[in-house]
């Protein structure tokens, strides 16, 4: 019975790690998609500028008419959202994958405490009478020279 159940958590054990190998395994690839997507769409980008620079100059000579300087403006500003759009993709896709490789955070790490902005006034008092202040807890306003 006591070999039975062993073998059971070892299967399960196996199952979870094989889980966590594939979610990563997926995070790899998403995010590299996304970067690889990136790539595409900042390469179209910059030949959208380039297309839209020369129907301006073709449109400023006489050669062609304002529509094509329109159309080559609107296919810029949609690369330009798709750019974006990615940019955001790529960020969460980075998010996904520290979470699959286990996090690289912790909860019982404690948030330093940030201390509130002085008046401008008592600030500057304070520093020209060479003063500073002890602590940086906001309870306490002892100062040291």
């Amino acid at each position: 019975m006591a070999d039975y159940r062993a073998r059971e958590a070892l299967l399960r054990y196996k199952a979870n790690v094989l889980g966590a190998v594939q979610e990563v395994d997926q995070a790899i690839s998403g995010y590299n998609a996304e970067q690889s997507r990136l790539a595409s769409l900042s390469r179209a980008r910059s030949a959208a500028l380039d297309a839209v620079r020369l129907s301006s100059e073709r449109y400023e000579r006489g050669l062609t008419d304002f529509l094509n300087v329109l159309d080559a403006e609107r296919q810029q500003f949609e690369l330009e959202a798709q750019y974006v759009i990615s940019q955001r993709v790529a960020g969460v896709q980075l998010v996904a994958l520290y979470k699959a490789l286990g996090g690289g955070w912790e909860h019982y790490q404690a948030i330093p405490p940030i201390r509130p902005p002085e008046p401008a006034i008592a600030a500057a008092v304070r520093e020209s009478n060479g003063l500073r202040p002890i602590s940086t807890d906001p309870g306490l306003s002892q100062v040291q020279p």
